[in-house]
């Protein structure tokens, strides 16, 4: 019983720990306008890229632009043809990131005036 309940309160404060470590969660649909043409695989480094997306729907309500530069770490991960430019996806974003990795296209964010980046957490296309 001791270690039913000790494994519980580990994963318990793993869990409040790593959505803490994200920042805030906003929830977003939106297609794709355009990629990164060289998408390499995670092995021993990780690699985000930047995937820009036109906004249909974003819970963060001080975001107002037609546009969104989105991250998303290990993109090759997803699949080879999962980000497509001209599908619609369903995504849940976050402000912070604590992970460390190597933005392969990150003068991309340069193009929008962000108060923060942001992060692809779970991506499901609806297309």
């Amino acid at each position: 019983m001791k270690n039913f309940i000790l494994t519980l309160s580990l994963l318990v404060i793993s869990s409040l720990s790593f959505s803490q470590n994200q920042g805030n969660r906003y929830m977003f649909t939106g297609k794709l306008i355009a990629s990164p043409s060289n998408i390499t695989t995670c092995d021993t480094d990780k690699i985000a890229a930047v995937f820009e997306f036109e906004v249909q729907m974003i819970s963060d309500n001080a975001y107002t632009a037609q546009n969104i530069a989105i991250i998303v770490v290990c993109p090759a991960g997803l699949g080879a043809d999962y980000l497509k430019v001209g599908s619609t996806y369903k995504m849940e974003l976050f402000d912070d990131n604590t992970d460390t990795f190597t933005i392969i296209n990150e003068s991309v964010l340069d193009n929008y005036s962000l108060t923060y980046n942001y992060y692809a957490g779970d991506i499901r296309r609806i297309d």
